[in-house]
């Protein structure tokens, strides 16, 4: 239920703030310092976003 909370977060952000997400979560995955269950967390979290950003 914790997955669905984050994506009902997700879609109230305005684009500018989907972007910074975005960013953040790119940078993240970037570091290599997530394990692997996280990293595709974070991958479907972007995922998400960016979606959510093609909407705009």
């Amino acid at each position: 239920m914790k997955g669905n909370r984050i994506m009902e977060k997700e879609n109230d952000l305005n684009f500018e703030e989907t972007m910074q997400q975005l960013e953040t979560i790119v940078k993240e995955l970037e570091e290599g310092k997530l394990n692997l269950d996280d990293s595709i967390k974070k991958f479907e979290q972007g995922i998400n976003l960016s979606n959510n950003a093609s909407k705009y």
